[in-house]
């Protein structure tokens, strides 16, 4: 299964949105404040 640059894109815009974020780093720390990712590195 493959997803195109354009639907990644397009998701993306859509959840910086629903979180007021205005970048793919605000996204990202965003998203760690709320719990949905794992900021760790090991």
């Amino acid at each position: 299964m493959s997803v195109s640059e354009a639907t990644v894109k397009v998701y993306m815009g859509r959840l910086m949105n629903r979180l007021e974020v205005r970048d793919r780093v605000q996204l990202l720390i965003r998203s760690a404040q709320l719990g949905l990712v794992d900021p760790r590195l090991d």
